[in-house]
């Protein structure tokens, strides 16, 4: 799977998070679930590490440190796709917060309807 790639800021907000969210379907009971393929398995292996190291950290240690590393490499995955950084950093800021905000929604959906099932 070929992961998408900023042109600039040109492809707009949300763009990331459509490709992510894409990955998304409805069963017939309007639950969502995860499909399986690449980019999953990529994030998987995120969440696999960050779980392990919780046992010893604490999951809100892990969680701030998990945020701060995504802020940090989605700031390099930025400056590789354009000469003008400063010049666009509030438009791909926006971007990356749009778009996680997004993917945050589509998740903690998810793991409500996952809440209330066990009730």
């Amino acid at each position: 799977m070929k992961y998408w790639r900023w042109q600039g800021a040109s492809l707009g907000v949300g763009y990331a998070c459509k490709c992510i969210t894409d990955h998304f379907h409805r069963t017939p009971k309007h639950h969502v679930r995860r499909q399986t393929g690449p980019f999953f398995e990529l994030a998987d292996q995120f969440i696999n590490l960050a779980n392990k190291l919780a046992q010893t950290e604490g999951s809100a240690n892990v969680g701030t440190a998990l945020r701060y590393a995504a802020a940090r490499y989605n700031t390099f995955e930025a400056s590789l796709s354009t000469q003008e950084l400063a010049k666009e950093e509030a438009k791909m800021t926006d971007m990356l917060c749009d778009d996680f905000r997004e993917m945050l929604k589509v998740n903690m959906k998810d793991y409500i309807q996952r809440l209330a099932e066990k009730d």
